[in-house]
């Protein structure tokens, strides 16, 4: 009853903000109270979903269970938060959407859409239900999740797709972290991106700016499975290979930073690009703790060490290189909502007298 009571204010709280729209809960944490716009059990998801109408709200409660088991597909307009990547230690439990079955996948299938918050564990295809139409206006923001792909055969076009402050950590056996074909206003930045499996690269992307990321490997693996007039600026490649396949093209490489993989020169390959200027080759970023690898852990520190090349007072670009630069640095919390952190209520209240109540909250 405490963590709903807790929730109901921090919905009043944005619910000045927010007129229009009805905001919903998924809850199944065991024994959560029902109530208006409140889903609980093992399908609480999913039932907030289905009983949504276009640019409806829901809020995933941080729970020990993951929800979903199967396909969750999101047909209409719709915004859904959780907690964050890593919320505040004293929660102690995520948000985490568990498609991690066989093939299980969440399926945006329409415009206008944005995830917030949230652990994905699985993949997030875009339009893949979908044939010869255009989806617009996706964000996909402070969530942690396997990769984001997009039905290259059925025609579908992403426009005006924001994918920023997430962890995406490249999905079971499958190397490619990001699968864009056919894209416009796409932007891809404050990311912390891995080639997780396989051998293969980990992107697949056409006309996006992509900045502000760091992508990260073991040594062995590289970015390039297929870029086209992409422009790259701004990035961290740690433990990543930035040479060119054949089928790259067009790409513009600025002010980015390689460390720690076998081949760390820009444009070197054999596809071909446009501008390259700027960038810093070989040198280590000095992350606080992050050895080279191909796994996330919640113990990785991105933060830059005094004397890094990639901190704006040494790369001379006037902003640091990766995540922490840009308009919108990496944060590892994730977290968008008012999360209330204390609430302070006296022991004894006399009859007639007003209720004074101190509430501290974090928000970003």
């Amino acid at each position: 009853m405490k963590k709903l009571s807790l929730l109901i204010v921090v919905i009043f709280c944005l619910s000045t903000f927010i007129k229009a729209q009805t905001i919903r809960v998924a809850n199944n944490n065991p024994g959560a109270a029902m109530g208006t716009n409140v889903y609980t059990g093992t399908n609480a998801l999913e039932e907030a979903i289905t009983n949504s109408v276009a640019g409806d709200i829901i809020y995933v409660v941080p729970s020990s269970t993951g929800y979903g088991d199967n396909n969750i597909n999101i047909n209409i307009p719709l915004t859904i938060f959780g907690v964050g990547i890593l919320p505040s230690k004293d929660i102690g439990t995520k948000s985490v959407i568990d498609v991690n079955c066989f093939q299980c996948d969440l399926n945006l299938n329409a415009s206008n859409i944005r995830l917030s918050g949230l652990i994905i564990e699985g993949n997030i295809l875009l339009g893949f239900d979908l044939s010869s139409t255009t989806i617009s206006n996706i964000t996909i923001e402070n969530c942690r999740l396997g990769r984001i792909e997009m039905g290259s055969s059925n025609g579908v076009d992403v426009n005006n797709l924001l994918v920023r402050n997430n962890v995406i950590e490249g999905y079971g056996s499958l190397a490619t972290s990001l699968l864009l074909y056919i894209t416009s206003n796409i932007t891809i930045t404050n990311n912390i991106i891995f080639t997780s499996g396989g051998t293969a690269a980990s992107l697949r992307i056409t006309g996006a700016t992509i900045s502000y990321n760091t992508f990260i490997s073991d040594g062995n693996r590289g970015i390039d499975a297929d870029l086209q007039n992409n422009i790259f600026d701004h990035n961290i490649f740690y433990g990543t290979n930035v040479n060119l396949q054949a089928t790259t093209n067009g790409n513009v490489w600025t002010n980015n930073l390689s460390f720690g993989a076998t081949n760390m020169i820009f444009g070197e390959g054999a596809g071909s690009n446009g501008t390259i200027s700027g960038n810093i080759e070989d040198s280590d970023p000095m992350f606080t703790n992050v050895p080279i690898t191909r796994t996330w852990s919640d113990s990785h520190d991105f933060t830059l060490l005094t004397g890094s090349p990639a901190l704006a007072i040494n790369n001379g670009t006037g902003t640091d290189i990766g995540p922490s630069g840009g308009a919108t640095p990496f944060d590892a919390e994730g977290n968008l909502l008012p999360l209330i952190q204390s609430i302070t209520v006296p022991s004894v209240i006399p009859v007639g007298t007003d209720l004074p109540v101190n509430i501290k909250a974090k928000g970003n």
